[in-house]
């Protein structure tokens, strides 16, 4: 990640969004998982950086805000490019991070994208406890449908279900540590992905992608970071 003045070509930075709204125009949410995802594509390297949903931070034509209001703003008051516009610009001007391309899932399509993947082992250092539904299917506006859950130290298997819990757990943790469980949770999903060759099926997989997955890249742009991601592996992530 460098700064706005000095990108080299090779750079190309990637923002992860998570909300918990749909991808449907006009229905308003809160980006609170901002991940900011920059590939090296000369030396086959990443490194990934967590924005806290709170950080108040400056918006342009706004002031002093959120930063996971950022995105719902700009489609607010019709922003050049929309919500992308303004938080691209957000980033710049607070950070200094120039922003290429975005991907965003809501809860659904972050299950999903698990599930399609066979699910994610898991290596959870700490217990982690939290309300969790007794049961996937069960109305979650029903007080009576919710029950405490421990998830104990050590490898897990987790399904789409689980993993979702996982990443969005805040009761007895921080937001510092929720991102770092995002960011192991995206490593996972890495190598699960090459370890199942689903980078070389990246054209079959477009269409199934295109229903979870809101993004301003193409299938061109897709492949060829695909083609990358088994040396990504290989050489590590920058967590």
């Amino acid at each position: 990640i460098r700064d706005r003045t000095n990108t080299p070509d090779e750079l190309l930075n990637v923002l992860l969004l998570g909300h918990d709204g749909t991808l449907q125009p006009g229905s308003p949410f809160h980006t609170d998982t901002m991940i900011i995802v920059s590939i090296n594509r000369d030396t086959n390297t990443v490194s990934m950086i967590s924005l806290p949903r709170d950080l108040f931070v400056y918006i342009p034509n706004w002031g002093m805000a959120r930063l996971n209001l950022a995105w719902g703003y700009g489609e607010a008051i019709g922003w050049t490019d929309g919500s992308w516009g303004m938080m691209r610009q957000t980033i710049l001007y607070n950070f200094g991070i120039p922003i290429h391309y975005h991907a965003q899932v809501n809860f659904d399509g972050f299950k999903q994208i698990v599930d399609l993947l066979g699910g994610v082992s898991m290596a959870v250092s700490c217990p982690l406890e939290d309300w969790r539904l007794l049961s996937p299917e069960l109305d979650p506006t029903l007080e009576e449908n919710w029950g405490r859950f421990k998830l104990e130290a050590g490898m897990h298997q987790m399904d789409g279900e689980l993993a979702l819990w996982y990443a969005r757990s805040r009761l007895t943790t921080t937001d510092f540590e929720r991102g770092r469980r995002q960011q192991q949770l995206l490593q996972a999903m890495l190598n699960q992905s090459v370890d199942l060759g689903l980078v070389a099926r990246a054209p079959e997989l477009w269409g199934v992608f295109n229903e979870v997955v809101e993004t301003n890249m193409d299938i061109g742009r897709i492949l060829q970071l695909a083609s990358i991601a088994p040396g990504v592996r290989d050489n590590g992530v920058q967590h």
